[in-house]
């Protein structure tokens, strides 16, 4: 938690408004956000969701997973590792666009 605030805080130049700490650790409170279901395009997972005051968030992750395949229809296929779903890729193996 103390990385990802840094992240935010430090790297991006976000403020802490307020602080909820359990046990002299800040946490974060869940306002279950509802996202889209991840999906393939463009050789990447992608899944969207709004957050409270409006903005759209759209997250991304390079993948060899065949296009348009949705989560759901991966986890239905291999049940025994649904938490593995879309690692197939390394991150350094991204595919970039090329202009032609």
């Amino acid at each position: 938690m103390k990385r990802s605030l840094r992240y935010y805080v430090d790297g991006l130049g976000f403020q802490v408004a307020k602080r909820w700490t359990v046990d002299g650790g800040i946490r974060f409170r869940a306002r279950r956000l509802a996202a889209s279901e991840p999906e393939v395009g463009n050789a990447m997972w992608f899944t969207t969701l709004t957050d409270p005051d409006g903005y759209r968030i759209h997250f991304e992750s390079a993948t060899e997973v065949a296009e348009d395949t949705k989560l759901s229809a991966l986890r239905a296929r291999s049940p025994s590792s649904p938490g593995k779903a879309g690692r197939r890729h390394s991150p350094r193996r991204a595919r970039r666009a090329r202009a032609v």
